[in-house]
């Protein structure tokens, strides 16, 4: 019960901005301008492979780099409530459902532009995405807003 409480006061911390360790993020206004912005729903239905049993979240990709990727999903408690899937440059990772506040994903991806894309998971026409450049090893911590016709994606506080 502690935990969940803990989780719960952590992600209305992140609602407000507010930061449990003090810590910001240390970009630049170049990056954080180009990696932040957010994509609005896509008109067209995507055509989208998932594997029958979902891959291990903890081992994913082959790449050169490290990537812990973190999705932090706004509570909703009436509306727009569905489970997201997550893509990193159309692989899957697997799924938020609606019930959870956060899932955490390890990525293994080279140095480069990504994307990355969180679909409403029966329903691909409603879809959020954002582009990160991978650098090195790295850790990412992304918001999602979910609507009834689109999935916003801002950047979240520093880990």
């Amino acid at each position: 019960m502690k935990k969940k409480l803990c989780i719960i006061l952590a992600a209305m911390l992140m609602l407000c901005g507010c930061s449990l360790s003090g810590h910001t993020e240390n970009r630049s206004s170049a990056d954080t301008a180009q990696q932040t912005e957010v994509y609005p729903a896509v008109t067209a239905k995507a055509t989208l492979s998932k594997p029958k049993e979902a891959p291990d979240p903890k081992n994913l990709g082959s790449g050169e780099f490290n990537v812990y990727l973190l999705v932090n999903v706004e509570i909703n408690a009436f509306f727009s409530k569905y489970d997201v899937d997550v893509y990193a440059d159309d692989i899957y990772c697997g799924t938020v459902r609606n019930s959870d506040i956060s899932k955490d994903y390890y990525i293994r991806m080279d140095k480069g532009v990504h994307t990355f894309k969180f679909y409403k998971s029966d329903d691909s026409s409603v879809c959020g995405e954002i582009t990160e450049t991978i650098r090195e090893d790295t850790a990412l911590s992304y918001f999602l807003k979910r609507h009834f016709n689109k999935i916003e994606v801002t950047l979240s506080m520093g880990i």
